[in-house]
């Protein structure tokens, strides 16, 4: 066996290899050491660094990416929204659920001890479209209602007395447009 120097970004380049235990996911595991990988890194005379790599690696590129596209996707969004409703506030007042329903969702994965992976992303990606589509379907509901008094009052806006209208209920309309 001829030794030779494995080189990476043109620095030459020691790589120690390590698999996670069955069921133990590999995030988990760099995260167990990271106090040890710490005291290496102090310790390392000047020159020499320590650099994770492999899955871990990995993870942290899909997530920056997402994170990437979901900036971008939230700023189609936002712009459809207004020339949609051709102004901010109502795509503002839509648009302030995101967090709200996000903040929730963090909020779970803490109580619950588990960590914002790839999966819980996801998770979170679709909990935001399905909060933005609520938001949709609550502002056009309040729309139709809204010229649906204007109208039956003669224009004038305010409710007469013992007017009831039948509507669909919002979680119905909700529920609805969802399948489409």
């Amino acid at each position: 066996m001829t030794a030779r120097l494995e080189r990476y970004n043109r620095a030459r380049n020691v790589e120690v290899r390590a698999r996670p235990l069955s069921g133990v996911l590999a995030n988990s595991a760099v995260a167990a050491i990271a106090d040890e990988l710490d005291q290496i890194r102090a310790e390392l005379p000047a020159g020499y660094y320590l650099e994770i790599g492999g899955e871990q690696e990995e993870t942290t590129r899909a997530q920056g990416n997402m994170m990437r596209a979901f900036g971008i996707a939230l700023l189609l969004i936002v712009m459809c929204l207004v020339v949609k409703y051709n102004n901010f506030s109502k795509p503002a007042m839509i648009l302030v659920t995101i967090p709200l329903a996000a903040t929730g969702a963090i909020l779970g994965l803490f109580i619950t001890g588990d960590a914002l992976g790839f999966m819980a992303m996801l998770g979170l990606v679709s909990l935001s479209g399905v909060v933005l589509n609520d938001g949709i379907v609550l502002i056009e509901f309040a729309e139709t209602l809204i010229e649906e008094r204007v109208r039956s009052n003669g224009g004038n806006g305010g409710a007469s007395s013992g007017q009831a209208i039948n509507r669909v209920p919002v979680s119905v309309a909700r529920r609805f447009t969802s399948v489409w």
